[in-house]
């Protein structure tokens, strides 16, 4: 998969830009091209002493995102800040149209237009370098295919039988590189506010792993993660917590063996064994219980009118009435005493302060207890009364509606005590779900940390290839490796070491954003010439490839660059701006030959810009 032609229906506002596809001499007779030639976005600085002039809004970058649109990049119409969708003033009559050289050797041309972009039109043939833009509808082999089905319909024809099962948006960004894509080696701007499952098991794919499992431990994380918040909601609900599970079962199978007890005897008409339990409850319990409670109420209401009592004293201390003493026995107050006179007054104020602070706090405290008392001490009159009744009924009727309301109360009691037993099965149960999900996910993890402890074949080409490539480019030892954090999920590391016998010592060298970059462009290259030979992408478009590197690492890297193009036939696009050009050894720029760069670029006017235009 590489790019052939990108061209518009307005050739004089956007010219066509042929692409080097590095095709084999015996393969056709129009424009032979050679593996090593690369394609240069070139920016050429004309008024270098126009303060005015800008050759860094030329359109090297624009050209990216135009290919990403064509490669049905999706436009939000309420928040994308695509350049297509920012300026639909400028671009709504605008068609584009892409040649694609296919791994099958043929060739495939999309058109999508900028107003009806969702609307998408296909064209398969078997010679480049087209021209479409005048097709008639009928001459279309595919027509108007909604986003959905030609996004489907294009992986089809791309066939990355490599990336299965996920289609061929998933990893183009990753060789379309902005300028933004280089802030980090594997989570590329696209995925900056992504979850990790979005993108970390396609990274595993492509290193050789199993990127399926990596998903699978991310799903299984979401719904411990949806679990445990059912789980906290349900316990809200409750009075009781799991370890009552058990204790309320029983609770509630005594509840209904008496409530079965006092059933039969109201059945009956026996009320003298229930007369002689409540005369044990009145006089064992609640007799008991109320004068407990009478005693606390009584304790608590003497800490309360204490407490309020000297909450009502008031610090009265007054210097003026000191001095006044002083001067009428003909004594000096000295300056010194009053000074202290007043620290300690200050030292007293601050001692009230948090003292009351503290009296209020525990007054608080007491009131809320006096209060629950009180409602207990209320609740234990109406059972005291109900209970009376009961045995001072001589008319069994009355005895009988008597017991039958204490039935029907305990009767409620025990229905809550059901409802809050069945919640607390529902808790239980959950629980168990996630005990059952968390061993799901160990299992998950171990499989993770065993694949990555015995690497395969494609991880140890692109590990080693990614090495040598760093030993070349910045003459340090690069390593790339896969790992597991403390949370169980597979991180992908790139370090720069700074001693070849040492893994214990790594440099800062991969936080500069310089380094970065290179390594970002150093780890597409290697996973670029792993796949070489299979059905994969093979070309990759970096942004400003050279800017902020020091000038033997440019040559170099430009080196590396070419020799991948060669050997594995890789298509290099590239955007520079002749001020970065690397330089030999006399200063001179080394300058790219005119048939590697596929469009040039200047700061001299709308003639020099990618759309011939006035700037957007």
């Amino acid at each position: 998969m590489k790019i052939s032609k990108i061209y518009s229906n307005k050739h004089n506002i956007f010219e066509p830009i042929y692409f080097n596809l590095g095709l084999d001499p015996i393969e056709g007779d129009v424009k032979k091209t050679y593996f090593d030639l690369l394609n240069v976005i070139f920016a050429e600085v004309k008024k270098s002493k126009d303060e005015k002039s800008d050759s860094h809004n030329l359109g090297k970058t624009t050209l990216l995102y135009l290919l990403d649109f064509m490669f049905l990049k999706e436009i939000n119409q309420k928040t994308s800040k695509h350049f297509l969708h920012i300026n639909k003033n400028l671009f709504d009559d605008f068609i584009f149209f892409i040649e694609i050289s296919l791994n099958s050797r043929e060739f495939l041309t999309i058109r999508r237009s900028v107003k009806d972009n969702t609307k998408i039109f296909f064209k398969k043939h078997t010679e480049y370098y087209q021209d479409f833009s005048n097709l008639t509808y009928c001459q279309w082999d595919n027509k108007d295919v909604p986003m959905k089905k030609a996004r489907q319909l294009l992986d089809s024809y791309l066939n990355l039988s490599v990336i299965s099962p996920w289609d061929y948006r998933k990893g183009i960004s990753y060789f379309l590189r902005t300028q933004q894509d280089y802030n980090d080696f594997f989570q590329i701007a696209k995925f900056l506010n992504s979850d990790h499952k979005d993108w970390k098991p396609y990274i595993a794919h492509i290193l050789g792993f199993n990127g399926n499992v990596v998903r699978e431990k991310y799903d299984i994380d979401e719904i411990i993660e949806e679990k445990d918040k059912e789980r906290k909601r349900k316990q809200k609900e409750l009075s009781y917590s799991e370890e009552d599970y058990n204790k309320l079962s029983s609770i509630i199978k005594l509840e209904k063996n008496e409530l079965d007890s006092i059933e039969k005897k109201l059945d009956s008409f026996s009320f003298e064994g229930e007369e002689k339990k409540i005369n044990k409850e009145l006089i064992d319990d609640i007799e008991l219980e109320i004068a407990s409670i009478n005693n606390r109420i009584f304790d608590i209401g003497y800490d309360i009118r204490k407490i309020e009592s000297s909450l009502k004293e008031k610090l009265s201390f007054k210097i003026d009435d000191i001095r006044k003493v002083y001067e009428d026995v003909n004594i000096y107050f000295p300056e010194e005493l009053l000074k202290n006179y007043k620290e300690l007054l200050k030292f007293n104020k601050e001692i009230s302060k948090e003292r009351n602070k503290s009296l209020n706090k525990r007054l608080k405290e007491l009131k809320d207890s006096y209060e629950l008392l009180q409602s207990q001490l209320h609740d234990l009159d109406i059972k005291r009364s109900e209970s009376l009744k009961i045995l001072g009924c001589d008319d069994t009727f009355d005895k009988y509606k008597s017991l039958q309301k204490q039935f029907s109360k305990k009767k409620a009691d025990l229905i809550h005590l059901e409802q809050q037993y069945n919640k607390l099965k529902e808790l239980v149960e959950i629980s168990a779900e996630i005990s059952k999900l968390n061993n799901q996910r160990d299992q998950k993890v171990e499989e993770m940390r065993s694949f990555i402890q015995s690497p395969n074949e494609i991880y140890d080409n692109i590990t080693k290839d990614f090495g040598g490539l760093v030993k070349t480019v910045l003459n340090a030892k690069g390593v790339l490796y896969a790992d597991i954090n403390k949370k169980g999920n597979l991180e992908f590391n790139i370090e720069i070491l700074k001693d070849d016998s040492s893994l214990d010592f790594k440099t800062s060298q991969t936080e500069g954003t310089s380094y970065k970059k290179l390594l970002c462009m150093l780890f597409d290259l290697a996973i670029l010439r792993t796949y070489a030979n299979n059905n994969f992408y093979h070309f990759v478009y970096h942004d400003g490839i050279f800017e902020g590197l020091d000038n033997r690492k440019k040559t170099t890297l430009l080196n590396v660059i070419k020799e991948t193009c060669q050997l594995y036939k890789i298509q290099y696009l590239l955007s520079v701006i002749d001020t970065d050009l690397p330089r030999d050894k006399q200063d001179n720029k080394i300058n790219f030959n005119d048939n590697e760069i596929i469009i040039k670029l200047n700061d001299s006017g709308q003639s020099g810009r990618l759309f011939k235009m006035d700037k957007f």
